[in-house]
């Protein structure tokens, strides 16, 4: 794409055969990706092991949640996927559109993608326990809880502003389930 600016979106988004892979987008995602991953890796066994490495102790504080004070990348994994589905969905929606597809298809196709991410997201945090945990802290349910308001506030309202209602919709939903109440 030669000028994604917020002036021209919309032209963008309505003349068939425009739309192409964001690079940037494409990169962050990959970025958010390699964090998701470095989970795995567990620094903080190295950390542990090399106390007195600046390099380790960054990374290893990078690689896991801040105890309520603070920030780290990890603390950045579920606002940054959730700011990305609102970044796309407008182009997801156009190349629907642009492909044939009617609203109540790309509706209905939000419903089923809303569920299986819920129910993913559940599976997950049920996996190792004795009993299904039905919790939406993670990032899946999040997203699939607010994905199908979204494409709905998409047909609706301008594109521009989906990006901005799903990375809100995303903090608010983070904020309130990860109270120390709430997840009690």
């Amino acid at each position: 794409m030669k000028n994604l600016s917020p002036g021209n979106l919309q032209t963008v988004l309505s003349n068939p055969g425009i739309l192409q892979r964001i690079a940037s987008v494409d990169v962050y995602r990959g970025f958010v990706m390699l964090l998701m991953m470095a989970e795995s890796l567990s620094f903080s066994t190295v950390s542990e092991a090399l106390p007195n490495s600046s390099l380790w102790h960054l990374l290893a504080f990078n690689q896991s949640h801040v105890a309520w004070t603070g920030l780290s990348l990890h603390d950045m994994i579920q606002p940054s996927f959730t700011f990305l589905v609102g970044v796309v969905l407008p182009f997801s929606i156009a190349g629907r559109k642009q492909r044939g597809a009617s609203r109540s298809s790309i509706l209905l196709h939000s419903v089923r993608r809303s569920l299986i991410l819920i129910c993913l997201g559940i599976f997950l945090r049920s996996i190792y326990s004795g009993q299904t945990n039905f919790t939406f802290e993670n990032t899946l349910t999040q997203i699939g809880l607010g994905y199908t308001l979204l494409v709905v506030l998409g047909f609706c309202y301008a594109n521009d502003t989906i990006a901005g209602a799903h990375c809100f919709t995303g903090w608010l939903l983070g904020s309130i389930c990860t109270l120390p109440i709430a997840c009690s």
